[in-house]
């Protein structure tokens, strides 16, 4: 391990790339689902960011259930809401398959992970936003994610 920390992507056996940001631009643009020119693989990593910090403000490590109820509630009406009410107008008045158009984007999986984690706090939180909930589950559904979604531990991360 680069350093004594995971994640750690192990790359033709050999190679090791350290932290979570490096391995998801990597894999991005390795597969391809990173955008197609420069500009839009800055508009992919200004949205990965974007969610990165909604999960960031989530108490998702608060050991107490009344706190994390409470703080939960003041981060989803404070700045969960506010940023998905953007998404959702954005995405309606773009009006593509995808976040940035008709291509998978790794933006279109960062959005997925977001919104089942929500749920998991929130069971109706995405019924608000109908058509990124349509997205969730357009992505949701390719066979390869819903093939690792029924597989994998079922975890908020």
């Amino acid at each position: 391990m680069p350093f004594g920390q995971l994640p750690v992507l192990i790359i033709d056996g050999s190679q090791r790339v350290a932290q979570t940001g490096a391995i998801v631009r990597y894999l991005g643009r390795a597969l391809k689902l990173n955008g197609w020119d420069s500009l839009m693989e800055a508009y992919v990593d200004m949205f990965t960011e974007t969610i990165n910090g909604i999960f960031d403000k989530l108490p998702l490590h608060e050991s107490d259930s009344t706190i994390k109820e409470k703080q939960m509630e003041e981060v989803w009406t404070n700045s969960v809401c506010p940023i998905l009410d953007k998404i959702e107008a954005k995405y309606k008045l773009l009006g593509a398959k995808f976040l940035f158009g008709n291509n998978l984007t790794f933006a279109d999986l960062a959005f997925m992970q977001m919104a089942f984690s929500i749920e998991l706090f929130r069971p109706d939180s995405m019924e608000k936003y109908p058509a990124l909930k349509a997205l969730q589950k357009k992505v949701a559904e390719r066979p390869n994610i819903q093939a690792w979604l029924d597989e994998r531990p079922k975890t908020p991360f």
